[in-house]
């Protein structure tokens, strides 16, 4: 399950190599993950001259717009809604996916909203359950030139994604000042845990919400928008 996981952090940085800086598209667009039961997690847009990431985030409680025209404006930004997405699944030609539905799934101790779409894996299913939930490939909407996706293999994350996620695990432990004293003080006690935590799925915090849950009420520590959405 490891390699899905890696495979969904390489995605975001393999499609953000594909557009050298400073490059700007000739019309927006929107990319997301892929996961084995068909649902696509959009996590990042691009609005001609920079990425954002603007879908809906994780929450415990989530209202599922009842079709692609009904899912908010905000959600989409400038891409507007896709029911179309051109989808690159691993080691297979790209092909064309169509959303039947938003739908939801469990994100750890959260819930997210995708969109189901009519995608069929080569690949065994799996259980509705499972964490990190795996990944099949990349999505995108409209299509786009995408480069060769390469697997990041377990425990060797680029440094710009362990950065990512030093920066956004220090940055939710000061909001959870309160709780402080569940978690290893120092950064030099955590850093060993961050490489097998990154290929692991910390990565996907739109696509499968990697946290620790911490609290009465859910409260997460995770790896928002690491490698994903700049």
């Amino acid at each position: 399950m490891r390699d899905r996981a890696a495979l969904a952090l390489a995605c975001g940085l393999t499609f953000a190599a594909a557009m050298p800086a400073g490059q700007t598209s000739a019309a927006p667009f929107a990319v997301g993950v892929l996961r084995r039961d068909g649902i696509v997690v959009p996590f990042a847009q691009h609005d001609g001259k920079r990425w954002r990431a603007i879908w809906r985030e994780p929450n415990e409680q989530v209202d599922v717009p009842i079709d692609v025209r009904n899912v908010p404006s905000r959600w989409w930004g400038k891409p507007g809604p896709l029911d179309t997405w051109q989808a690159w699944p691993r080691a297979e030609p790209a092909r064309t996916v169509r959303v039947r539905q938003p739908d939801w799934f469990p994100a750890h101790c959260r819930r997210q909203i995708g969109l189901r779409t009519d995608y069929r894996s080569i690949q065994p299913p799996a259980e509705p359950g499972t964490q990190p939930f795996p990944k099949d490939g990349l999505a995108v909407a409209p299509p786009q030139p995408v480069e060769r996706i390469d697997i990041v293999q377990p425990g060797e994350p680029p440094p710009q994604v362990i950065d990512a996620f030093n920066e956004a695990e220090d940055a939710a432990i000061r909001d959870l000042r309160g709780h402080a004293a569940r978690l290893p003080a120092s950064r030099r006690h955590r850093q060993g845990g961050v490489a097998q935590n990154v290929s692991r799925g910390a990565a996907k915090d739109q696509t499968g919400q990697a946290a620790m849950c911490i609290g009465p009420h859910h409260q997460q520590i995770s790896a928002h928008d690491a490698g994903f959405g700049q």
